[in-house]
């Protein structure tokens, strides 16, 4: 009897805001060359980001609806398709000249169609670079993407 009612007093204390899991919360936003945006979420991380190295999180989108005016818009929301939400990896290299270039993987594990981006921080908690695609016919750059710590 005793057990019992220390388990459900563990039970019970776990559920409490007091042991709430760690998160960190990134805005992503993916834009056109033009500054049309395509989609725009969140990058969501269970440990604190790394100064160098990699790290897993999840990522959710709202895809915009764009007119499709070039094929990298019409691959980015090919390769998007029924993948709004995902696993991302974040990779920080280490910091040259003074800062720190950050790749992002928003389908890891697959190479021939998928998204991946290049940011490098702006400000403190803020990244701006490009997103490419690739597909099996080749790689290419698509347009602009940006993350800022929420």
């Amino acid at each position: 009897m005793k057990y019992a009612s220390g388990l459900a007093l563990a039970a019970i204390l776990a559920t409490t805001t007091g042991c709430k899991q760690y998160e960190e919360v990134y805005s992503v936003s993916f834009r056109t060359n033009t500054s049309a945006e395509l989609a725009s979420g969140d990058i969501t991380l269970t440990s604190p980001l790394p100064a160098a190295g990699m790290i897993r999180g999840w990522y959710t989108l709202q895809l915009k609806p764009v007119a499709s005016s070039n094929k990298e818009v019409e691959i980015f929301y090919q390769l998007f398709h029924h993948k709004e939400s995902g696993r991302v990896e974040w990779t920080v290299s280490a910091p040259r000249m003074g800062t720190a270039q950050s790749s992002f993987d928003f389908m890891p594990g697959l190479v021939d169609a998928n998204i991946v981006a290049r940011a490098s921080p702006v400000l403190k908690g803020f990244w701006k670079g490009r997103w490419s695609y690739s597909v099996f016919s080749g790689s290419r750059e698509g347009g602009n993407i940006e993350i800022r710590r929420r």
